[in-house]
């Protein structure tokens, strides 16, 4: 592994902790965070899972420009939408 590779796993695991300061009930999730509690892909999360019909709706906070940013989700919305999956048999 090179040196940067290194450093920008320390940096991601940094920012993982800083993340988990925000309490889930009040945290904003996007792709790549609710990618990585489902444990699919990032294409997989945007193609088909936020598209679901029960999936949570999302937020868009404006943005620099005064448009529409990017799609957030509540963390807690998200997790009790996969807790509702789960399988009794």
């Amino acid at each position: 592994m090179s040196e940067i590779e290194t450093l920008a796993g320390k940096v991601v695991e940094l920012l993982d902790k800083k993340r988990a300061a925000i309490p889930l009930d009040v945290d904003l999730w996007d792709i790549r965070l609710i990618s990585g509690y489902l444990k699919r892909s990032e294409n997989y999360v945007r193609n088909v899972i936020v598209n679901v019909d029960l999936f949570p709706r999302p937020i868009r906070l404006p943005n620099q420009k005064g448009g529409i940013g990017s799609r957030l989700w509540r963390a807690r919305d998200v997790i009790l939408w996969a807790e509702s999956h789960v399988v009794t048999k």
